[in-house]
Order: structure tokens, then sequence, then C-alpha cells
């Protein structure tokens, strides 16, 4: 968390949906401190044609380019005032 928190990222994708807690380990997305990212945007999104990668996998990328054009946009917004 110290680390994600520090590099202030433009853009974190978490596993999965906001507020669904299905074990201790997606405690960790659900973080206080990451709230402090106000200059990052943090989307939720599935992984779950990741986990095992094959042709499936390739509609994800639409997605992430999407998410990571989007933080791109924010960033230089941000930059700009």
């Amino acid at each position: 968390i110290e680390t994600i928190v520090g590099a202030a990222p433009q853009l974190l994708i978490l596993a999965g949906q906001s507020g669904n807690v299905r074990s201790r380990a997606d405690l960790v997305q659900h973080h206080p401190a990451l709230a402090s990212l106000t200059h990052t945007d943090v989307v939720w999104a599935s992984t779950n044609a990741l986990l095992c990668p094959g042709p499936w996998s390739a509609a994800e990328a639409v997605t992430f380019a999407d998410l990571g054009r989007r933080a791109r946009a924010l960033a230089r917004q941000t930059l700009a005032k």
C-alpha cells in the first residue's frame, strides 16, 4: 500500500467490484490509504479473463487500453491546472 500511495500512479486497476470482499486477500483493495490517491484514476475491472490467458483475453486488451487513455487524459487535465 505504501509503495502504491508513494508512486501515485495515473491509473490503478483493482480486480473485482467495489465493496465486494470475497476473501481476506481482497481487503487490501479496500484499504483507506488508497483514498489519498486523489490524482489517480482508480477503477474496478473484472480480471477473470486474464486468469487463464487465451484468445478470450484479447477482448480485455480493449478495456485496459481504454482505461489507460482515460487515465492519461485525466493526468493531462491535472497538469494543466
